[in-house]
């Protein structure tokens, strides 16, 4: 990503420790940069001789707008540069404020995907499935999974290509998600992964497969997303998932998340 292009999108998506790591950075090397120019500059504060801690600290009075007084500009060049200074601390802080409540504002969806995706038997059928948990427990309203498959392959004129594939659910959409949903796709004539699992085997054709859960969250009145991609590595054959839903003292059906990825084997 070219950051110069793309800053606002670049500091939003930046965690709230680099933020705050950058914003003290630039802190210090603007001020930095103006206290030298105060010390170097002859005669510019109303004070003798001022040590450069002395244009250090006038500099982050300056730019913060604090203004004690004690020190104050006396040449006209010190005056351009606490324009200058100035201007920018006001700039700055109006910049900051924004993307902090932009930061905060952004919804965040607390998705939990099971570790492992699992081919089992469900009803006498052969299906493909895993699990999600809403780990807020906040009510998520309108909610659709869509699920695909990165699937190599090797057109007529011998050019290998990989492309995604669209897996079709048991059950894509619920009406509200707040607690654990188990998600099935049927491996029937249909679907695409039927001849790329056989006898607890998966072929080198598939590459992965990712998951992409849609939905409105009520508290933010916005559409959330999450997300999550299946390696080979984490299929496995003929286990099923612990139940992780139970009831707590207050008789409210709860989701156990120590359990989330236990599996069991078939009894």
């Amino acid at each position: 990503m070219n950051i110069a292009r793309d800053l606002y999108y670049f500091l939003i998506q930046l965690s709230w420790k680099k933020f705050f790591g950058l914003i003290l950075f630039l802190f210090l090397l603007i001020n930095i940069i103006f206290s030298n120019f105060y010390y170097f500059s002859p005669n510019s504060l109303n004070i003798q001789h001022p040590s450069w801690w002395d244009c250090f600290f006038f500099s982050v009075q300056t730019f913060s707008t604090i203004g004690y007084g004690v020190i104050s500009p006396q040449s006209f060049a010190a005056n351009i540069f606490v324009t200058f200074e100035a201007a920018l601390g006001l700039i700055s802080s109006a910049i900051i404020t924004g993307i902090v409540f932009s930061k905060f504002s952004k919804p965040k969806a607390r998705i939990l995907f099971s570790k492992n995706i699992l081919i089992q038997t469900i009803n006498h059928k052969k299906v493909l499935s895993f699990r999600v948990g809403n780990h807020r427990a906040n009510d998520l309203i309108d909610v659709e999974m869509i699920l695909t498959g990165l699937i190599r392959e090797v057109t007529p004129e011998g050019i290998e290509i990989a492309r995604m594939k669209e897996l079709k659910l048991e059950r894509n959409r619920s009406p509200f998600f707040s607690l654990s949903w188990m998600i099935f796709h049927p491996l029937d004539d249909n679907s695409p992964l039927t001849k790329l699992i056989q006898n607890n085997e998966i072929a080198d054709s598939l590459i992965s497969i990712s998951a992409l859960l849609i939905g409105h969250d009520g508290t933010y009145s916005q559409t959330i997303y999450a997300k999550n991609m299946y390696e080979i590595g984490d299929f496995v054959f003929n286990r099923y998932f612990e139940d992780v839903i139970k009831p707590n003292k207050n008789n409210k059906n709860i989701v156990d998340y120590s359990k989330f990825n236990d599996l069991k084997p078939i009894n």
